[in-house]
């Protein structure tokens, strides 16, 4: 027994030390954005912009924002405050025109924490190449935690960086809009399998809706939009399976069969507007949001992607519509 309490008491102190224990966490990503070096420059700078491309305040409906200083300038900042993002001060603490700046940020959710965002701009002949990277100091635990979700924090500043290229350049910004928590009818529908990594999947999805549609022939038409329903998804390990269909009602004689497609429970909806190259960051802002507000992943149901608008009938990936169901508990 005494054997057993030294054990216990030895690996407390250790926790205890781990806890104390400073680490340093760093992220890093860049884009090219097709826009004047001066244009960005000045945009980022300016922390009343940051509201319009930033990865966190939109999870809030209507976050408190309170803006000091004059903007662009050495000492202003930005200090917010919502029931889901928590609070948190933005201030630029220095600035090279038009090459670097330098901004401070501290946050309190989880733990209070203090964190140095650098922006490294570069002129080049298809626009402003832009790197951003952020370093922070934490207990070394929570920089363990951390690292093993290195894919989702990347995934929050390639959304900031996508939103600010579609802003200041000729391209569309991806769009999310949050459709709250809702049942998702049953869908009759003909369907065809697919599994894979991606792009194999993608190439599955698009041949099977054509020949889903070649074997309807002229006398049976959708009804309604197409979907793709995933019955399991591991983006870590790249493996996707489940069924695309197409909604159809009163079917007319053909090579296909119709399926009663059931969903039940309740799903949290996003729609997501702009290319599907960039499903993925949806799907994080999706997941992402249910988390902050405390809706409960049900991981035993599939999960839908319903194409409003696609190549079926749009010529513009910026401006596909496609609405994403996450099954809650």
């Amino acid at each position: 027994m005494l054997l057993l309490w030294t054990i216990a008491f030895v690996i407390s102190l250790i926790l205890i030390y781990l806890l104390t224990l400073k680490g340093l966490y760093q992220v890093e990503r860049s884009i090219l954005i097709k826009a004047p070096i001066t244009k960005v420059y000045d945009r980022i700078r300016s922390v009343k912009s940051w509201h319009q491309w930033s990865p966190w305040l939109h999870h809030d409906q209507d976050p408190n924002l309170n803006y000091q200083g004059k903007v662009g300038e050495v000492g202003s900042n930005l200090i917010w405050h919502g029931p889901y993002i928590g609070s948190g001060k933005l201030t630029l603490v220095s600035q090279v025109s038009p090459y670097s700046l330098i901004f401070e940020l501290k946050q309190k959710r989880y733990v209070s924490t203090v964190t140095s965002i650098e922006f490294q701009l570069e002129e080049t002949k298809a626009g402003t190449q832009l790197n951003w990277s952020m370093s922070t100091s934490l207990p070394f635990l929570f920089c363990f935690f951390l690292g093993k979700r290195q894919n989702q924090i990347n995934k929050d500043y390639d959304i900031a960086l996508a939103r600010l290229a579609g802003q200041l350049s000729h391209m569309n910004e991806p769009k999310f809009e949050f459709l709250g928590i809702q049942p998702l009818p049953p869908i009759e529908a003909v369907t065809r399998p697919f599994s894979g990594s991606t792009p194999e999947i993608f190439e599955q999805m698009e041949i099977g809706y054509s020949e889903l549609n070649s074997q309807l022939g002229p006398n049976n038409c959708a009804n309604g939009a197409i979907f793709a329903q995933y019955d399991q998804a591991e983006p870590e390990q790249n493996f996707f399976c489940g069924k695309i269909g197409i909604p159809i009602q009163n079917l007319d004689i053909c090579e296909c069969h119709a399926e009663l497609v059931r969903n039940h429970g309740d799903f949290f909806s996003l729609r997501f507007t702009g290319p599907y190259e960039q499903l993925s960051l949806a799907w994080h802002v999706a997941i992402k949001h249910s988390r902050l507000h405390h809706y409960k992943w049900d991981k035993s149901r599939p999960h839908f992607e319903v194409f409003q608008t696609g190549p079926h009938n749009n010529d513009d990936p910026n401006h596909f519509i496609t609405e994403l169901y996450l099954p809650i508990k």
